[in-house]
């Protein structure tokens, strides 16, 4: 009996850690969304042309994510505002949700210098783009 309460203190004990450390990690993702201008670098997942035109047409392109879940983007020269929010674990970014033009950025980096991220597109190779910030 008594390795049986061991076994369930242990369970209990590492699920409040593992909700803890998840917790930690998806304000550590708004945080870390949230306090930087992020301009793009790179873009992956078309043919070499079509990745070299999109890396030509969307030099000097950034987002400003803020807390209050709108972000101010200038793309092409023009700059817009739109509304972002992410899922419930924080590793989705959606742009515009609940609308036509919505679209989700599934985060694959997120640190204090980059933010990497896929989303799909069927004229890319896979069907998958990968588009990289600083």
């Amino acid at each position: 009996m008594k390795n049986i309460n061991t076994f369930f203190v242990a369970i209990l004990i590492f699920t409040v850690v593992s909700c803890s450390q998840v917790d930690e990690l998806a304000k550590d993702n708004t945080v870390l969304l949230t306090t930087s201008l992020w301009t793009f670098d790179f873009v992956t997942g078309y043919d070499d042309f079509t990745n070299q035109f999109a890396a030509a047409l969307f030099t000097g392109m950034t987002y400003q994510f803020k807390p209050d879940g709108t972000y101010t983007a200038v793309i092409i020269g023009q700059s817009g505002n739109g509304v972002w929010e992410f899922n419930s674990d924080k590793t989705v970014i959606t742009l515009e949700p609940g609308t036509k033009d919505a679209i989700a950025w599934t985060i694959i980096t997120l640190s204090d210098s980059e933010l990497k991220v896929t989303f799909e597109d069927e004229d890319a190779l896979t069907g998958i783009v990968t588009m990289t910030f600083r």
